[in-house]
């Protein structure tokens, strides 16, 4: 085959390039028009004066300072006998404002104690007290029955009491446990069925409490929306409300360096230019990647992950958008072999993907000792590969016009929303254990890598289908739903909304499993988190691509606005 020459990206006709067809000429052009303005694009033209002002002028000694005050208070509060309704409300308060980690020890003395009490204190205390006792015990890893709540239901523990109808609060409590459930619980079926008919006034009060389950919530987007939240609720701790904003602002500033330093790196690989086609997104995967691992310790790993995210967004575009079959066939080839030499055989812009990938791939592995770099390096290779693998699948799949079944849908398509290759990397960038035995258990997409990745998939479909059938994309799951079975579009939509919340139950059973595992608690935080991202990224469209003023808006919250904080500010004047 006559390789390309360089200029070949911009001098063959769109017809000839991809995949032959007017039509998907056509799809290349509406694409295009969807693709706007980066908001990272937008950032570098006008950057917040938070980078040159605020961030500067919040001495590190002063923050510390004050911080470790706080927290002492803090403690204090949790450690002095106050009553058992109040100190769980304060850790779930804790926990939701992002600063578990700091009241580690504190929080799991409570909670074992609690745990080994089978909780028979917390059930006198009411209703919203054991549902937050609940909801913490296995959010934090602690064995805790269904049977909890049989003090609240009628004599054959089948349904809710009537009269705590009336109990707002509660309710809410009970509705955010509900979605603790493990596969089979039906006392907690019945409660969320119970809990979901709330009276309209608590919108109203809590604002996104009903939009989104606490649990399938971004920790660290709840976090700086739970200050705001926070600091209107009666009886809120004033030294936790403001050790919440500097801890905010403090890992913001860190979070905010490293942005700069990937917009740096997009730069200088310049493979948006050069793939002019692509998706630009750098702020929104970057968004994305602090929802997975936004603790402060954990730089280098959200460094190397945004460059893992933006080689999978741009890579997709080349199976989606531009190479013919015949050069995705001989690429794919190439990387299977992860042949080195071969690539001469590749067009210009496929050997700039592959360098940029040969590159990403060293990076990853490069922090790690010399012996298990060498044992991690082919398990990456291969996860990549096996990535490519499910895109030419389904860029035949298109060719064909084939609708495949769910099954053979979801075989493929489970692994080709990528979040197999984020979640192996994730674990060699947290810095866990590496073993020939863990990395091939891994590549061997265990439920802790599966289920998440499933969520992903499902979430994405349900959000993108509409559009990218318009654009005559590959089929999703609710057209292999539609045609397997003859069922209408909602109907498909609730299946697929079925599959994403019996999914999520199992990762809930297999995350309690994992409070002893071979796979270490950082690891298992960022698997949930990645479905965590998927359900608010997808939750009201495609928040990746094309997102809304809503999830503009949250990325600017998150990374680019800091937080008021008047005490913090007398203390420095």
């Amino acid at each position: 085959m006559k390789s390309p020459t360089k200029h070949s990206l911009g001098g063959l006709p769109i017809t000839n390039r991809v995949r032959g067809t007017i039509l998907h000429c056509t799809r290349y052009q509406t694409l295009s028009k969807s693709i706007n303005l980066s908001l990272f694009s937008l950032f570098l033209i006008s950057p917040p004066i938070i980078f040159f002002t605020r961030n500067i002028i919040l001495q590190e000694e002063v923050n510390n300072r004050l911080a470790e005050e706080l927290m002492q208070e803090v403690r204090n509060q949790i450690n002095d006998g106050i009553k058992l309704q109040r100190q769980l409300e304060l850790i779930e308060s804790i926990d939701r404002l992002g600063l578990s980690s700091l009241f580690h020890e504190e929080i799991y003395r409570v909670l074992s104690v609690l745990s080994l009490n089978n909780c028979k204190e917390v059930i006198l205390c009411g209703l919203r007290s054991t549902a937050i006792c609940f909801q913490l015990l296995r959010r934090f890893g602690f064995q805790i029955s269904e049977g909890i709540f049989d003090d609240f239901m009628d004599g054959d523990h089948d349904a809710f009491l009537p009269t705590l109808s009336d109990d707002v609060i509660g309710l809410l409590s009970l509705y955010n446990a509900s979605y603790m459930a493990f596969p089979g619980e039906k006392k907690m079926e019945s409660a969320r069925s119970f809990a979901e008919i709330l009276p309209g006034s608590i919108e109203s009060a809590i604002g996104h409490a009903l939009d989104l389950p606490l649990h399938r919530r971004m920790p660290w987007m709840e976090a700086r929306m739970y200050i705001d939240m926070y600091e209107l609720e009666d009886g809120m701790s004033p030294a936790l409300l403001h050790l919440a904003k500097i801890h905010f602002n403090k890992v913001q500033s860190i979070h905010q360096k490293e942005l700069k330093h990937a917009g740096s790196w997009w730069t200088r690989l310049d493979l948006g230019k050069t793939i002019s086609f692509s998706r630009d997104r750098l702020m929104e995967c970057f968004f994305y990647v602090v929802g997975i691992v936004h603790h402060p310790d954990y730089g280098f790993c959200r460094e190397k992950l945004t460059q893992v995210g933006m080689l999978i967004a741009t890579i997709d575009d080349v199976y989606d958008v531009y190479g013919s079959l015949e050069e995705l066939e001989l690429f794919t080839q190439i990387i299977d072999r992860w042949d080195i030499k071969g690539i001469v055989e590749l067009p210009y812009y496929m050997k700039i993907c592959f360098s940029a990938l040969n590159d990403t791939i060293n990076g990853v592995a490069n922090h790690l000792y010399l012996d298990d770099r060498l044992e991690a390096i082919p398990y990456i290779k291969r996860v990549w590969a096996d990535l490519f693998k499910t895109f030419l699948v389904e860029a035949k799949w298109h060719k064909k016009g084939y609708i495949p079944t769910l099954k053979e849908y979801l075989s493929n398509a489970s692994i080709s929303i990528s979040g197999h290759v984020i979640l192996f990397n994730t674990y060699i960038l947290l810095k866990c254990k590496i073993s020939k035995e863990t990395l091939q258990q891994l590549q061997d997409f265990p439920n802790i890598v599966r289920l998440p990745s499933l969520i992903f998939r499902l979430c994405n479909d349900l959000a993108t289908s509409s559009a990218e059938q318009e654009r005559g994309d590959v089929s999703t799951s609710i057209q292999c739903y539609m045609k397997e079975t003859g069922a209408s579009e909602e109907e498909a939509r609730l299946y697929i909304s079925m599959l994403i919340n019996d999914a999520w139950n199992d990762m809930n059973r297999e995350y309690s499993a994992c409070s002893k595992p071979q796979f270490s608690q950082r690891f298992i935080d960022a698997s949930i988190n990645l479905a965590r991202m998927a359900s608010f990224m997808y939750q009201h469209g495609d928040g990746f691509s094309a997102p809304s003023h809503q999830i503009k808006g949250s990325i600017k919250s998150l990374l680019l606005n800091s937080i008021s904080n008047n005490l913090y500010e007398r203390d420095m004047q």
